[in-house]
């Protein structure tokens, strides 16, 4: 069930907390300004397929999502957490309250549930989100927010996608429920 836990970066001594600043991400382009970080546009508006993806310094990002007036914005998605990248991990950890991921047991359990992509930082600025949907791959998510806000609204599975205007089956990412 879904629930919320506020102070975790605080409270479990983050760097982050103190590096992550709602400064217009000023203090978060000193530090890690030339880390490339993927660039994606939400849904392929270009309608060919896949989203556009493209990857981009911080710091161009971060200019970018403090002065873009479009309606669906691009946001960064990272999920290779390799090279200049990997530094930005050691400014948090998983909440102690989500401490056992299964993802880290065993190599056989990586291989079982091939979910690669288990761990993305996600910035954006103001329009930045997704469609509604239900975490993929079986997965549990716990999300924490360093500097703005964001929305979530639960509905419950019985709510029919058409109702809601999700794009297709926001139910069909994960075990029958």
């Amino acid at each position: 069930r879904p629930c919320v836990i506020r102070g975790i970066p605080r409270a479990e001594g983050w760097p982050a907390a103190e590096k992550w600043r709602d400064d217009g991400g000023k203090q978060f382009c000193e530090l890690y300004g030339d880390v490339p970080v993927q660039v994606t546009e939400m849904a392929a508006g270009h309608g060919f397929g896949k989203p556009f993806r493209v990857e981009l310094p911080i710091r161009s990002y971060v200019e970018y999502s403090t002065t873009n007036q479009v309606d669906w914005p691009f946001y960064s998605w990272e999920r290779k957490w390799d090279g200049a990248r990997r530094s930005i991990l050691e400014d948090f950890t998983a909440p102690k309250a989500f401490a056992d991921d299964l993802y880290d047991t065993t190599e056989e359990t990586r291989e079982f549930l091939p979910l690669s992509c288990h761990l993305f930082v996600l910035i954006g600025g103001r329009r930045t989100g997704s469609n509604v949907h239900q975490d993929p791959k079986w997965s549990s998510a716990w999300n924490t927010v360093l500097c703005g806000s964001k929305r979530w609204v639960l509905f419950p599975p019985s709510i029919p996608p058409e109702v809601i205007g999700a794009l297709g089956d926001y139910r069909s990412g994960g075990p029958p429920l």
